[in-house]
This record gives structure tokens, C-alpha cells and sequence, in this order.
């Protein structure tokens, strides 16, 4: 077992480990994109106390390297990679280069993909940068298919090469996907043992958001736990407990107040 020692009875990490981990395999990874700070730094120290590896994507690798340090200092059975990427300016093939240098060519069992990058602007369409509109297009979409596009080709290729015997035993060993965002659908692969999560948080005081103070605001630390406990068990999860209540509330509200909510929300930006 790869658990950290004082974690490893800590029910939601027995659950990851078993779920996503075989002792007929070597130890899993997990790959997060937009991993260097934030939510997506989070969930990288919350799936090292679960024993998982690590594969780090971001553009500074600066940052990377700091989050490394602390999560090594956490949890120093694991093993941390990092690669940096620049999300808001590629092509398809520098993604399928990304898989093959990180994954592929180093035989890793990767188990986990948590498509975690994204940028949000902080204007109102009208009055919002174009060049901004068009990264969170590339960054929050496109970086987002292709991300998912070879992952799913990853599993296939890698699952076609096991001994027949076997095959019953990776369908249990199921593969997790975590998306925050909700524009993928799950019925976008034919693979049946991806358990497929779309995470919906509110807002969270990160540099993305400006470490904006709000009743509804909550630290990146309150997310990763809730979203990993309903990983493959739910289909949305919405991580903070307090995110939790507000989208059990908002998802009954009546249409006219929903869009009066929103309209006021979005006259409240710069």
C-alpha cells in the first residue's frame, strides 16, 4: 500500500486506493493540469495523501517546482513530475506529445486525470479583452477535449495490450476523469470503467478569482476532499460543503429568479 501512514484508515483515501490501484500494478498516477497554485495544488496534496503519484502540468515552472517541494514534504512516498505547458497557445500534437513524454514512453499506470486548468475573466462580455475571451476559449475548452481525447486513447490502447485473463480485473480497477467544466459529455468515450465527475464550484479565493471575500467564498483547501468522495459515485460534485448547500438551493430555483440572480451577478463586475 502507498498510503501515508497517519492517512491510510481516513475512509475517502482507502476508497481512491482500492478503487484506482491494483497490487498487480505499479503504484497509480494521477496527471492535474493548472497544478501549480490554487484548487489544482489542492488536489495534488489531496491525492498524494492517497498514495497516488503525480504528473504536474502548468506553464511557470517556478510554481511547480514550490508545489513539488511541499507536496514531497508532505508526503514523501510518493513520487512528483512535473512538465510545464502553455494551455492558452497549442496544438493537438503538442498534447499527444505531452501524454506520450509524461506517460506513454515512461510506462506509467495512470489512473487519474483531473482537467483542473482554466482562466476566468473578470469583465462582462462587452467589455472584456478579446485576447482574454479567446484564452478562455483555447484554455477552458479546447485544452479540455484534447486533455480528454488521449486520455481515453491511452486507456484503450493500454487496456487492449493486457492478457485476456486480466481483463476482468482492469474493468474493476476503474480509471477517474474530474472536469471543471461541464461542456464534455460523458458519453463522449465508449470506455465503461471511466468514472466520469464534473465538478462545480462556487467561489473559491484563488488568484484566478482575485482572492475575492464573499459570503459564499471559500478557501482552496475546502474543495478537493468532497470532490474526490464522490468520484465514482456521482456524476457532479460540488467539493466545499457550503458550495454543496448553495447548488442544492440553486438547482431547485425557479427560472425568473435564476435569471434576475445572474443578470444582478453580472452587473456587480467591472
Amino acid at each position: 500500500m502507498y498510503l501515508k501512514k497517519d492517512t491510510k484508515d481516513e475512509a475517502n483515501y482507502k476508497r481512491l486506493h482500492n478503487r484506482y490501484s491494483s497490487p498487480n500494478e505499479a503504484q497509480p498516477y494521477a496527471l492535474v493540469t493548472g497544478g501549480s497554485e490554487g484548487i489544482g495544488k489542492e488536489f495534488a496534496l489531496e491525492l498524494a495523501r492517497s498514495g497516488f503519484n503525480l504528473l504536474l502540468v502548468s506553464r511557470s515552472q517556478e510554481k511547480l517546482d514550490k508545489t513539488k517541494k511541499t507536496i514531497l514534504e508532505q508526503s514523501p512516498q510518493i513520487a512528483v513530475e512535473t512538465a510545464t505547458f502553455d494551455f492558452s497557445n497549442f496544438n493537438p500534437e503538442q498534447v499527444k506529445d505531452l501524454y506520450k513524454n509524461l506517460v506513454i514512453d515512461q510506462s506509467r499506470n495512470l489512473r487519474i486525470l483531473l482537467n483542473n486548468v482554466g482562466v476566468l475573466g473578470s469583465k462582462r462580455l462587452l467589455e472584456e479583452d478579446p485576447q482574454m475571451l479567446q484564452n478562455m476559449i483555447v484554455v477552458n475548452i479546447f485544452a479540455q477535449t484534447f486533455m480528454t481525447k488521449y486520455y481515453h486513447l491511452y486507456i484503450k490502447e493500454r487496456d487492449s495490450k493486457l492478457p485476456y485473463n486480466l481483463s476482468a480485473e482492469a474493468e474493476r480497477k476503474r480509471y477517474g476523469e474530474i472536469h471543471l467544466s461541464s461542456f464534455i459529455s460523458e458519453r463522449s468515450s465508449e470506455l465503461r470503467y471511466i468514472d466520469y465527475e464534473i465538478v462545480k464550484p462556487s467561489l473559491v479565493k484563488t488568484y484566478m478569482t482575485g482572492f475575492k471575500e464573499h459570503w459564499r467564498a471559500v478557501d482552496p483547501y475546502e474543495v478537493p476532499y468532497g470532490v474526490f468522495r464522490a468520484l465514482g459515485q456521482q456524476r457532479e460534485a460540488y467539493g466545499a460543503f457550503k458550495h454543496i448547500c448553495w447548488g442544492t438551493i440553486t438547482k431547485y430555483e425557479p427560472h425568473p429568479v435564476r435569471v434576475q440572480r445572474l443578470q444582478y451577478d453580472g452587473r456587480q463586475k467591472n
